[in-house]
Protein backbone atom coordinates (compact mmCIF):
# COMPACT_ATOMS: atom_id res chain seq x y z
CA UNK A 1 0.00 0.00 0.00
CA UNK A 2 0.87 3.45 -0.91
CA UNK A 3 2.24 5.85 1.95
CA UNK A 4 -0.62 8.19 1.36
CA UNK A 5 -2.94 5.48 0.52
CA UNK A 6 -2.51 4.31 4.27
CA UNK A 7 -2.43 7.75 5.43
CA UNK A 8 -5.67 8.65 3.91
CA UNK A 9 -7.36 5.50 5.44
CA UNK A 10 -5.94 6.11 8.90
CA UNK A 11 -7.08 9.70 9.03
CA UNK A 12 -10.34 8.57 7.39
CA UNK A 13 -11.20 6.46 10.58
CA UNK A 14 -10.00 8.70 12.96
CA UNK A 15 -12.64 10.07 15.02
CA UNK A 16 -12.22 10.59 18.72
CA UNK A 17 -9.72 12.12 21.63
CA UNK A 18 -9.33 11.37 24.78
CA UNK A 19 -10.19 14.64 27.34
CA UNK A 20 -11.39 15.43 30.61
CA UNK A 21 -15.30 14.18 31.18
CA UNK A 22 -18.12 15.51 33.07
CA UNK A 23 -18.77 12.77 33.80
CA UNK A 24 -15.89 10.84 35.46
CA UNK A 25 -12.55 11.32 35.15
CA UNK A 26 -11.34 11.13 31.38
CA UNK A 27 -13.98 10.63 28.79
CA UNK A 28 -13.96 9.84 24.59
CA UNK A 29 -14.75 12.49 22.51
CA UNK A 30 -15.84 13.21 19.20
CA UNK A 31 -13.29 15.28 17.15
CA UNK A 32 -15.87 15.03 13.85
CA UNK A 33 -19.19 13.76 13.28
CA UNK A 34 -20.04 9.81 13.61
CA UNK A 35 -22.74 8.51 11.39
CA UNK A 36 -24.77 6.44 13.05
CA UNK A 37 -23.56 2.55 12.62
CA UNK A 38 -20.08 3.48 12.99
CA UNK A 39 -17.31 1.61 14.90
CA UNK A 40 -14.89 5.00 15.89
CA UNK A 41 -12.24 2.56 17.13
CA UNK A 42 -11.75 0.63 14.04
CA UNK A 43 -8.16 0.49 13.18
CA UNK A 44 -6.22 -1.03 10.74
CA UNK A 45 -6.60 -4.94 10.47
CA UNK A 46 -2.57 -6.09 11.49
CA UNK A 47 -3.02 -3.57 14.60
CA UNK A 48 -7.05 -4.85 15.36
CA UNK A 49 -5.67 -7.89 17.45
CA UNK A 50 -3.46 -8.79 20.01
CA UNK A 51 -2.11 -11.28 21.96
CA UNK A 52 -2.94 -11.97 25.76
CA UNK A 53 -0.79 -13.25 28.71
CA UNK A 54 -2.58 -13.70 31.93
CA UNK A 55 -1.24 -12.20 35.17
CA UNK A 56 -1.72 -14.07 38.50
CA UNK A 57 -2.03 -12.20 41.55
CA UNK A 58 1.25 -13.01 42.67
CA UNK A 59 2.41 -11.23 39.77
CA UNK A 60 0.65 -8.15 39.84
CA UNK A 61 1.56 -7.84 43.49
CA UNK A 62 5.00 -8.22 42.81
CA UNK A 63 5.28 -5.07 40.32
CA UNK A 64 5.41 -1.35 41.58
CA UNK A 65 2.25 -0.45 42.86
CA UNK A 66 1.06 2.16 40.93
CA UNK A 67 1.96 -0.18 37.70
CA UNK A 68 -0.18 -2.95 39.38
CA UNK A 69 -3.06 -0.42 40.19
CA UNK A 70 -3.11 0.61 36.53
CA UNK A 71 -3.01 -2.76 35.31
CA UNK A 72 -6.08 -3.54 38.01
CA UNK A 73 -7.92 -0.46 36.57
CA UNK A 74 -7.76 -1.01 33.23
CA UNK A 75 -7.85 -4.73 32.63
CA UNK A 76 -10.74 -6.46 34.45
CA UNK A 77 -10.85 -10.53 34.82
CA UNK A 78 -12.59 -12.35 33.18
CA UNK A 79 -13.30 -15.69 34.28
CA UNK A 80 -11.39 -14.89 37.43
CA UNK A 81 -8.54 -14.35 35.54
CA UNK A 82 -6.78 -11.36 34.38
CA UNK A 83 -5.76 -10.56 30.69
CA UNK A 84 -3.18 -8.17 29.72
CA UNK A 85 -2.57 -7.49 26.01
CA UNK A 86 0.94 -8.52 24.73
CA UNK A 87 1.23 -5.05 22.81
CA UNK A 88 1.88 -3.45 26.19
CA UNK A 89 0.87 -0.68 28.25
CA UNK A 90 2.08 1.96 26.14
CA UNK A 91 -0.78 1.63 23.27
CA UNK A 92 -4.22 3.63 24.49
CA UNK A 93 -7.21 1.14 23.45
CA UNK A 94 -10.10 4.95 23.12
CA UNK A 95 -12.38 2.23 24.30
CA UNK A 96 -10.80 1.80 27.67
CA UNK A 97 -11.74 5.54 28.71
CA UNK A 98 -15.65 5.08 28.11
CA UNK A 99 -18.12 6.45 30.70
CA UNK A 100 -20.92 4.81 31.55
CA UNK A 101 -24.87 6.41 30.88
CA UNK A 102 -28.23 5.22 30.85
CA UNK A 103 -28.72 7.15 27.32
CA UNK A 104 -25.64 6.41 25.61
CA UNK A 105 -24.67 6.77 22.13
CA UNK A 106 -22.76 3.84 22.01
CA UNK A 107 -23.85 -0.02 21.99
CA UNK A 108 -22.39 -3.09 22.53
CA UNK A 109 -22.75 -6.99 21.48
CA UNK A 110 -19.92 -8.47 22.51
CA UNK A 111 -18.45 -5.96 24.98
CA UNK A 112 -15.29 -5.45 22.44
CA UNK A 113 -16.59 -3.73 19.39
CA UNK A 114 -18.97 -0.98 19.71
CA UNK A 115 -21.08 1.12 17.39
CA UNK A 116 -22.62 4.34 17.30
CA UNK A 117 -26.24 3.86 18.32
CA UNK A 118 -27.70 7.30 16.50
CA UNK A 119 -25.29 10.27 14.62
CA UNK A 120 -22.67 11.98 17.30
CA UNK A 121 -21.84 15.56 17.02
CA UNK A 122 -18.18 16.92 16.95
CA UNK A 123 -17.28 17.57 20.79
CA UNK A 124 -19.67 14.89 21.88
CA UNK A 125 -18.28 12.63 24.52
CA UNK A 126 -19.39 8.83 23.60
CA UNK A 127 -20.87 7.01 26.32
CA UNK A 128 -22.14 3.03 26.90
CA UNK A 129 -24.18 2.05 28.83
CA UNK A 130 -22.29 -0.46 31.07
CA UNK A 131 -25.39 -2.14 32.42
CA UNK A 132 -25.91 -4.14 29.42
CA UNK A 133 -22.53 -6.10 28.31
CA UNK A 134 -19.94 -8.01 30.68
CA UNK A 135 -19.88 -10.15 34.11
CA UNK A 136 -23.50 -8.60 35.34
CA UNK A 137 -24.83 -9.83 31.85
CA UNK A 138 -23.37 -12.91 31.31
CA UNK A 139 -24.13 -13.89 35.13
CA UNK A 140 -20.77 -13.43 36.98
CA UNK A 141 -21.08 -10.65 39.04
CA UNK A 142 -20.65 -11.10 42.59
CA UNK A 143 -22.44 -8.11 43.73
CA UNK A 144 -25.73 -5.80 42.78
CA UNK A 145 -23.77 -2.77 42.86
CA UNK A 146 -20.14 -4.22 41.07
CA UNK A 147 -19.71 -3.52 37.66
CA UNK A 148 -17.36 -6.47 35.95
CA UNK A 149 -16.69 -5.98 32.53
CA UNK A 150 -15.40 -8.45 30.50
CA UNK A 151 -16.51 -9.60 27.04
CA UNK A 152 -18.80 -12.27 26.69
CA UNK A 153 -17.45 -16.16 27.88
CA UNK A 154 -16.99 -16.85 23.95
CA UNK A 155 -15.23 -13.71 23.10
CA UNK A 156 -11.64 -13.82 23.02
CA UNK A 157 -10.04 -11.03 25.42
CA UNK A 158 -8.73 -8.17 24.11
CA UNK A 159 -7.10 -6.06 26.62
CA UNK A 160 -8.21 -2.70 27.03
CA UNK A 161 -11.92 -3.41 28.92
CA UNK A 162 -13.72 -0.78 30.39
CA UNK A 163 -12.86 0.98 33.49
CA UNK A 164 -16.54 0.53 35.85
CA UNK A 165 -17.56 3.78 37.18
CA UNK A 166 -20.89 5.60 37.08
CA UNK A 167 -21.37 9.17 37.58
CA UNK A 168 -18.55 10.36 39.45
CA UNK A 169 -17.73 8.05 42.03
CA UNK A 170 -15.38 5.10 40.41
CA UNK A 171 -16.71 1.15 41.23
CA UNK A 172 -14.46 -1.08 43.52
CA UNK A 173 -14.37 -4.29 40.85
CA UNK A 174 -14.19 -7.82 42.49
CA UNK A 175 -12.91 -10.63 40.78
CA UNK A 176 -15.71 -13.21 39.33
CA UNK A 177 -15.86 -16.49 41.51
Amino acid sequence: MKRTDLLRRILADCYCQLRPSRIHGIGVFAIRGIPKGKNPFKTLPKYATTGVVRATEAELDALPPTLAALIRALFVPTAGKLFVPTCGLNIIYLGSYLNHSPHPNLHTKDGARFLTSRRIHEGEELTVDYRTYGARVYGRANHEDDFCLAPAPSTPHRGGNILAHSGSTARKLRSPS
